[in-house]
C-alpha cells in the first residue's frame, strides 16, 4: 500500500468508534470476497491495492482494541450484541433495497445496458460516462474502473445524502419497513426517522 494511503487508512480507523469500525471491516471483508465475481479478473488489482490493505488495518485496530480492553484499559469492548444486531439488519438491507433507485433519488440517474447492469458517471471522481458499473442482482454492488470506488446501497446513501453508516442503515431499512436499532441512544422505530428517504420506483430488471 501506498504509504499516504497507508496513513489516512490507519488515522481514519482510530477515529471510528467500535461500531463503525466493525461496520467498515464488514464492508471491506465483502467487498474483498466479492468484487472479482462481480467484476472480473480486472479488478483484482484494485481489491489488492484498495481493498485488502484498508482491511487489514480495520482489522489490526479492531484487535489492538480488544487486546487493550482485556489488559484492562479504558477502551469498549470492540465485539458485542448491539453491532450484531446492526450487522445483520444490514444484510437484509443490501439483499432487499434497490440500488438504482439509491442512485436516482441521489441525482445520478443511470444508464440500463444489461438485464442487471447499469452505467453512468462516477460519483467521486465524476469521470466519464460510463466508468461508474452498478449491478443489481442481490445484493447491488457499484465499482468506479476509474477511481477504484466500490460499494452497495448502504455506502452509496452514506455518501449521495450524508448519512453515517447507521444513519444510511436506518433510513434505507425505514424505507423497507424494518426495525432499525437506536442511534447512539436513539428510539428505533419502523418509521421514525425525520429525515427519510423518499423512494421512487426504479426496475431491478
Amino acid at each position: 500500500m501506498i504509504p499516504n494511503i497507508h496513513n489516512e487508512a490507519t488515522v481514519y480507523c482510530r477515529s471510528l468508534g467500535n461500531e463503525e469500525l466493525a461496520a467498515h471491516r464488514d464492508a471491506l471483508a465483502y467487498e474483498s470476497a466479492d468484487i472479482f465475481n462481480l467484476y472480473g479478473a480486472e479488478s483484482a488489482p484494485v481489491a489488492a491495492l484498495l481493498i485488502e490493505p484498508r482491511l487489514q488495518i480495520a482489522e489490526t485496530e479492531l484487535a489492538r482494541r480488544a487486546r487493550l480492553h482485556t489488559a484492562g484499559a479504558d477502551v469498549p469492548n470492540p465485539g458485542g450484541a448491539r453491532y450484531d444486531a446492526w450487522r445483520d439488519l444490514a444484510r437484509e438491507v443490501r439483499e432487499q433495497t434497490n440500488i438504482v433507485a439509491v442512485f436516482d433519488r441521489g441525482g445520478y440517474p443511470l444508464r440500463q445496458t444489461g438485464r442487471t447492469e447499469w452505467h453512468g458517471p462516477c460519483f467521486v471522481c465524476g469521470e466519464g460516462h460510463d466508468r461508474l458499473m452498478v449491478r443489481t442482482d442481490p445484493p447491488g454492488r457499484y465499482w468506479c474502473r476509474r477511481c477504484g470506488l466500490t460499494g452497495d446501497a448502504i455506502a452509496a446513501a452514506g455518501t449521495l445524502h450524508g448519512l453515517s453508516f447507521f444513519e444510511a442503515v436506518r433510513e434505507l431499512a425505514t424505507e423497507l419497513g424494518l426495525l432499525a436499532p437506536a442511534i447512539n441512544g436513539a428510539p428505533s422505530s419502523p418509521r421514525g426517522s425525520a429525515r427519510r428517504l423518499r423512494t421512487r420506483e426504479v426496475p431491478r430488471a
